[in-house]
């Protein structure tokens, strides 16, 4: 059985909309990957668009996990790599030292989830490879994988906004509890290497019907600027022995120097208008 899931574009335009709420946790999962990353590439800027298909099929006890990708182009890249990450095991594929444009990529990870588990756990696919510069590229896929047959957490949910920044900047969000019990909740980000997270797993405790906030400070090391990274932030907690999971994807956009000296512009006009006036009033009051 599939489902259908997230529609992500992954482009250097400022999504549509501030914020975005994740849903609940999904058994199966399909998603469709749209990758525009634009890389310095020999003097000139390319884009690099991967197509990837994500299926997870909830069958007992075996999980089986299939991530099909295509590179649109218009270049080749290097050393691609899928990695698959689950609380209980980590797999990689082999790597593929080519993987021309308009080739297909298939790669099946299997996972068992022990006996004990229940409830909705965390699954990251990463897909992994270099740029015609050399650069590292990260693509980053979720779902959530069902384990036992009993039981599910209701009433976590998260809420978060995309990020600007040039250099430093934070990646604001809340975690919602909308049941009438507190929940420990952990909350991590999950982002490429091209950005540093000062700290990825923030734990907090968030009362019956309120909301917490969750902040994570972010570094860029090498992205591009006027790019959107896509990352990802996963809500973890456990409630009467049930494991209860969900996420959302956000976008850090990198803002290019002219971007980033307009916020300094808005001050510098003020202080100007302000002066302005003030020296208006001062000649007036001398010349009355």
């Amino acid at each position: 059985m599939k489902n259908k899931g997230l529609v992500n574009i992954y482009s250097s335009t400022k999504p549509k909309g501030p914020f975005a709420v994740a849903g609940t946790t999904l058994h199966c999962l399909t998603a469709l990957i749209l990758l525009s990353l634009v890389r310095p590439v020999e003097g000139y800027s390319a884009d690099i668009r991967i197509r990837s298909g994500l299926t997870v099929n909830g069958g007992s006890p075996v999980r089986e996990i299939r991530l099909r990708s295509v590179n649109d182009g218009p270049f080749s890249v290097y050393e691609l790599k899928a990695v698959m990450e689950s609380p209980w095991k980590t797999s990689e594929s082999l790597v593929r030292p080519v993987w021309p444009v308009h080739a297909e990529n298939r790669v099946l990870f299997t996972v068992t989830p022990p006996k004990e588990a229940r409830g909705g756990y965390p699954l990251v696919v990463s897909l992994k490879f270099r740029d015609s510069a050399g650069i590292p590229v990260t693509v980053y896929e979720m779902a959530t994988v069902s384990a036992g047959k009993e039981g599910t957490v209701q009433g976590l949910d998260l809420v978060s906004a995309g990020a600007d920044l040039e250099i430093n900047g934070e990646l604001h969000g809340f975690v919602r509890n909308t049941g009438g019990e507190p929940k420990t909740v952990l909350c991590r980000l999950v982002a490429p290497p091209s950005l540093a997270v000062v700290k990825d797993r923030i734990e907090t405790v968030v009362g019956p019907r309120s909301s917490c906030p969750v902040n994570f400070h972010i570094m860029n090391r090498y992205a591009a600027a006027g790019t959107e990274v896509p990352v990802f932030v996963i809500a973890e907690t456990d409630a009467g022995g049930i494991h209860g999971t969900t996420f959302i994807r956000s976008g850090i956009r990198i803002l290019t120097a002219r971007e980033a000296r307009w916020p300094l512009r808005g001050v510098l006009w003020v202080v100007f208008v302000l002066s302005g006036g003030y020296a208006a009033v001062l000649f007036y009051r001398q010349t009355a």
